[in-house]
């Protein structure tokens, strides 16, 4: 064999061994994104399923999903899609003056993070919101609410119980949110909180008369949901399951206990972090926080649990709600501690200045936001 085909054969191997290395790579490749393409595939289905009134250039081709035990939630960055907000609603309900201008602070809340959906506020039809006609302090925060944060006024009939504790008396009136069936879905948030961070990329979420959270405070065998954060698929039908759970309520049965008889075993269960944080969980030992954590492994880190927290829940018994006025002896003694750091002799205060802070702002966005009568 001369000496031109033998360099001819030789090219002609190292080509075949050039081309072979391609098809095992591009192999590889593909096999290393299937289970991410799987997952977007399945958010996607779930979301054409839940809306299939959106448009085929609004469903993105691939999109990345939040994964826990028992929902997968789309992407925050979904909600920038081409979606009706009018369909859906956060809820807040108020029957005192102090719980109204706790939720004109939520809705403030909402409206400095720019969610997109509807804002509805229930309040006793005994209530003006006519400025013209009343100067009273109801009506001034309820003109707030609809003048400067875009809040649909509802008026409705309180539902309260005179044989229940006069603290949650009124508590099954939030119950009325599966009765505002102009919208496809209304997320209901308690007011006695802080809402950090928009919440729209719940009403994404695929069909269910309702969701919640997990009291992750409570013991994970008894599996009860927390009625802090609700998000509700408004029906007649389902309102009537719940008028007549209200009607045959027991002495000690309240809207948690209702909406765990209803729909305890069979609702959407959302995450509790980020969605439903407690206050009191920043006075615990930093070992001690696997049941908001969901591990004894993860190391607490109360600046990083703020930063991805969306919405907080005062409780902090026996420290007041953060709009009753109590002695800062009371706030002293309750306080979170300053923990020691381990392996060093430091001081760890940063829980106890999250904390502070916590109810130091709440009390000036009370004075800032309601105005006079609430410093």
């Amino acid at each position: 064999m001369d000496a031109f085909n033998i360099r001819s054969l030789s090219g002609l191997k190292l080509r075949t061994l050039k081309l072979a290395v391609v098809v095992i790579v591009l192999i590889c490749t593909i096999l290393l994104l299937r289970p991410f393409t799987e997952t977007a595939q399945t958010a996607i289905l779930c979301l054409k399923q839940s809306h299939p009134d959106l448009e085929p250039e609004a469903v993105p081709k691939a999109v990345p999903v939040l994964k826990n035990n028992t929902t997968v939630l789309a992407n925050p960055q979904l909600v920038q899609m081409t979606v009706d907000w009018r369909k859906f609603a956060y809820v807040q309900y108020a029957t005192v003056p102090d719980y109204l201008c706790n939720s004109v602070l939520i809705f403030a809340s909402l409206n400095e993070t720019d969610s997109k959906a509807d804002r509805v506020l229930l309040y006793p039809q005994t209530w003006s919101a006519d400025v013209s006609r009343s100067n009273s302090v109801e009506t001034r925060l309820l003109a707030i609410a609809r003048d400067e944060y875009r809040v649909i006024l509802k008026p409705i009939k309180v539902q309260r119980k005179n044989s229940a504790d006069s603290t949650w008396a009124e508590g099954y009136t939030k119950l009325l949110a599966w009765n505002q069936t102009e919208y496809e879905r209304v997320l209901h948030l308690d007011s006695d909180a802080n809402l950090m961070q928009s919440m729209d990329e719940l009403f994404l979420l695929p069909p269910s008369p309702m969701a919640a959270a997990r009291a992750y405070w409570l013991d994970a065998k008894d599996r009860v949901r927390s009625s802090q954060l609700m998000l509700i698929q408004p029906s007649e039908f389902e309102f009537n399951r719940v008028m007549k759970a209200i009607d045959t309520a027991g002495k000690n049965e309240y809207d948690m206990e209702v909406i765990n008889t209803l729909y305890g075993d069979s609702c959407i269960v959302l995450p509790h972090r980020p969605y439903n944080l407690l206050s009191g969980e920043f006075k615990s030992k930093p070992s001690n926080h696997a049941k908001y954590l969901g591990s004894s492994e993860e190391v607490w880190d109360g600046e990083k649990i703020m930063n991805e927290a969306k919405y907080l829940h005062f409780s902090d018994w026996p420290v007041p709600k953060p709009w009753i006025r109590v002695q800062d002896s009371i706030l002293a003694e309750n306080q979170p501690k300053c923990w020691e750091k381990e392996g060093s002799s430091d001081k760890d205060c940063s829980d106890q200045k999250i904390w502070r802070n916590l109810y130091s702002d709440f009390a000036r966005r009370r004075k800032d936001i309601c105005g006079l009568g609430y410093q």
